[in-house]
């Protein structure tokens, strides 16, 4: 009898190539897999529910309420945090019909005086910048921050336990560090084993606050010793981890690499999305659109292009309109028939390199902030090399160790200054860029999904 396996992730899985991998090759040894996550806006329309590997996708419906919880906690708190001055006045015009309605009518006047006191008063404060209003927004920012725990992580614990529990899993491989609270009580409960994927250090993301910091070292330190195996990403983050846990097992390191790609003839479908002619040189950046991964800088830079040269961003998240107002202002400023920046929508993980392959460069500008992006080796470092494209990266640690050792592609300067950056991309030429891409084709063919496949099917051959 196969001995069952589930795999927890606190996102939809559809779009997370790591996942995804680790779970195909674990299912090869004999094991029943199924991965639990969350549908989101991408995966309600339906998803594909069983992998020709026979790895099944068990995802957790939303709840209404959750969603409209979610909406109210972010969507229109963010509103209303950044509209003070809509909100000031249309208080002002509200008191005024109030006065006007209530004159002949003291009782009314009062109690709607009353119930704007409060609403005026910080907002006047706000004007005046004083002490008052700053100390209002760290309520506020309090409570959602409470609210948003509540919502999400209590909730979602709860619901992955109540349903991976059916499931009675032998082995639970909990990914990130959002699903341990469930991973735990599943453990607890069922007294199977516990495999943690750690993706990143945590406490040292680069938004990471200091009592969240404080908070994630504590949570890592009360589980350490209930882990049976752990696995991380690279050899500096797994020294990160054996420093600070040391009642952690020793990692495993499965590094974020690509299946090899089979070879395939570009059909310019990167050019023709951006509707950008063929011979149009495009620096691609793919991924997540979020600050402190040197995005903004790289959109800056674009203004400095030569003319045959085109910044693409291919991908999503939360800075999108800044980068796309940024965008049309460069756009404009540049008096070239083709624009200097150019954002769309991701592609499909399936198809990524056929989108990729279409780019003359690769970025990865992450900024130096915290040792998660110091050390950080993202999936980026082998998808561009997968589709024959050279890297321009900035020197954190474990990238420059790969490029350097790889001859892969060119470092930026930390300091990603957009003329310099703009400087270094108009220096490469096609033959210096053809050069590096046959060392693509060597390095992929050294480290690619496979050979860390291998491993995980070694750790997983020991649990019959």
């Amino acid at each position: 009898m196969k001995k069952k396996v589930a795999v927890l992730s606190f996102n939809s899985v559809v779009n997370d190539g790591r996942i995804l991998k680790s779970a195909d090759s674990v299912s090869e040894p004999g094991f029943e897999v199924k991965i639990f996550g969350f549908e989101d806006n991408h995966t309600r329309n339906g998803y594909c529910k069983k992998r020709e590997s026979g790895v099944t996708l068990d995802l957790i419906p939303k709840q209404f309420t959750v969603g409209v919880l979610a909406f109210l906690y972010n969507d229109v708190s963010s509103y209303l945090r950044k509209n003070f001055k809509i909100i000031f006045l249309f208080t002002l015009f509200l008191f005024a019909a109030v006065l006007l309605f209530s004159a002949f009518y003291l009782p009314i006047f009062v109690v709607f005086t009353g119930l704007l006191a409060l609403p005026l008063f910080f907002l006047f404060s706000y004007f005046y910048r004083n002490k008052l209003y700053f100390y209002y927004l760290k309520v506020i920012n309090f409570l959602i921050k409470i609210t948003r725990k509540k919502v999400y992580d209590e909730h979602r614990t709860k619901a992955m336990y109540d349903k991976v529990v059916k499931f009675e899993p032998d082995i639970i491989h909990a990914h990130d560090l959002r699903t341990m609270d469930a991973a735990i009580k599943l453990k607890n409960k069922l007294g199977c084993l516990l495999i943690w994927d750690a993706h990143e250090i945590y406490e040292e993301t680069a938004q990471i606050k200091a009592d969240s910091k404080e908070n994630i070292s504590k949570k890592i330190s009360s589980f350490q010793a209930l882990v049976d195996h752990f696995i991380t990403i690279n050899e500096s983050i797994a020294k990160f981890y054996a420093d600070k846990y040391p009642n952690l097992p020793k990692a495993l390191i499965i590094k974020n690499a690509t299946l090899k790609n089979i070879p395939i003839e570009y059909d310019y479908r990167l050019h023709k999305k951006a509707m950008l002619p063929e011979n149009q040189k495009i620096i691609l950046y793919q991924g997540g659109f979020a600050r402190k991964r040197g995005i903004e800088s790289i959109v800056n830079s674009s203004e400095f292009y030569s003319d045959d040269t085109t910044l693409v961003l291919m991908g999503w998240g939360g800075i999108h309109n800044e980068l796309s107002s940024m965008a049309d202002r460069i756009n404009s400023q540049r008096n070239c028939f083709y624009p200097k920046c150019v954002i769309i929508p991701p592609a499909p993980q399936s198809e990524l390199a056929h989108w990729t392959m279409g780019a003359f460069l690769g970025l990865i500008p992450y900024e130096n902030h915290g040792l998660n992006h110091l050390y950080c080796t993202p999936n980026k470092l082998w998808e561009y090399p997968n589709a024959g494209v050279p890297l321009l990266c900035t020197p954190m640690v474990e990238m420059k160790k790969i490029v350097d050792e790889w001859q892969i592609g060119w470092l930026l300067d930390s300091s990603l200054q957009a003329s310099h950056i703009a400087k270094i991309i108009n220096s490469i030429d096609q033959t210096s860029r053809d050069r590096k891409s046959i060392n693509c084709t060597i390095f992929i063919e050294n480290d690619n999904w496979e050979t860390y496949s291998q491993k995980l099917k070694f750790l997983y051959k020991g649990f019959f």
